[in-house]
């Protein structure tokens, strides 16, 4: 069971993925480990997993190749309590995010890029790797502020 306070409240949130509940009822098979899920709501979010759920109705969903505490994170941050993107959780994000085609949580991580310090060949870098056009084109603006920044003082000095 995972506890955090979300950025827009101050209340405790303890949401546990690790058993079934009234509306959290569909297992997801994980590294050997089940975690259950609204299959509605993750539907919502990807229709990788939509189409596992149509395709399979009575049956646990095996994710393979992803690690259990990675679906976990995913989890928490796509459910209505929103766990903020941060840059330690970036970087899990946005492979699962793209596997599974969840184009919302793709979005958030984009915006996250965009407006979070990283190192700047960082952000180039996840920006091209899950093509993110509105990231890479803002980088590109700002490399270009930079190079003229740099251009100008340089000439300045003499």
């Amino acid at each position: 069971m995972d506890k955090y306070i979300t950025a827009s409240s101050c209340i405790e949130v303890v949401i546990d993925f690790t058993r079934p509940d009234g509306q959290r009822t569909r297992p997801l098979l994980v590294d050997g480990k089940r975690l259950y899920v609204d299959e509605h709501y993750i539907s919502v979010w990807s229709p990788v997993l939509r189409a596992w759920c149509v395709e399979c109705p009575d049956r646990e969903l095996i994710l393979a190749n992803v690690q259990y505490d990675h679906v976990l994170e995913m989890l928490h941050c796509i459910h209505p309590t929103y766990k903020e993107v941060d840059d330690q959780s970036v970087h899990i994000l946005l492979p699962l995010a793209f596997d599974y085609q969840m184009e919302g949580l793709l979005h958030r991580c984009e915006c996250f890029l965009v407006n979070h310090r990283l190192p700047f060949l960082e952000k180039v870098w996840l920006a091209d790797r899950f093509v993110f056009t509105y990231a890479l084109k803002t980088l590109s603006i700002l490399s270009c502020r930079i190079k003229q920044a740099l251009m100008f003082s340089f000439s300045s000095s003499f």
